[in-house]
């Protein structure tokens, strides 16, 4: 399996299934982990901001599907403040647009401490495109008088999977 890192800040750091990390020092290099079986794979890429993301690997199996990626832009805002979870397709845009249903949990409630921009609980992902985002907005609650989290988690549907462990982004919304 080769892995190519060319976005982030370089040097960066790649793992396999837990495994001692890898190196690649520059945007556009590879590192490639070799003497593979066939299944499944996690695979975390680190920039040297210790931003991480975490990709769904299928190797010696024909895939019937897609695997796909969530992450945040900002883990952290305050009221008024927004930031983007972000679903893409780390293999390239598909001819079909896929929709990937996620849930919500965590200590912040819906319509009260965030909105979501979009349909509630699902993500559409436009043919020929590698990504789609849901804002999330921090609302104003006076009676909060703690910080509160949003995490957002991808659940495995029809055409998609994901992987438990790189399937959840987390924004704190700050009082």
């Amino acid at each position: 399996m080769t892995v190519t890192a060319n976005r982030g800040t370089p040097g960066y750091s790649v793992t396999l299934n837990g495994s001692a990390p890898h190196t690649i020092a520059a945007s556009g290099g590879s590192t490639t982990f070799t003497g593979l079986t066939s299944g499944g794979y996690n695979v975390v890429i680190t920039d040297a901001n210790g931003c991480s993301l975490g990709i769904a690997e299928q190797l010696g199996v024909a895939p019937a599907t897609t695997g796909v990626r969530l992450c945040n832009i900002l883990s952290s805002i305050g009221t008024g403040g927004k930031t983007t979870f972000m679903v893409t397709l780390p293999k390239g845009p598909l001819t079909q647009p896929l929709t990937v249903s996620y849930v919500m949990s965590g200590t912040a409630i819906f319509a009260v401490d965030y909105s979501l921009s979009g349909i509630f609980g699902k993500i559409t992902i436009p043919a020929g495109k590698t990504s789609a985002t849901v804002t999330i907005t921090a609302l104003k609650n006076l009676a909060r008088k703690t910080n509160r989290t949003a995490p957002m988690t991808i659940v495995n549907g029809p055409g998609y999977f994901t992987t438990t462990g790189f399937n959840t982004a987390t924004v704190t919304i700050r009082r």
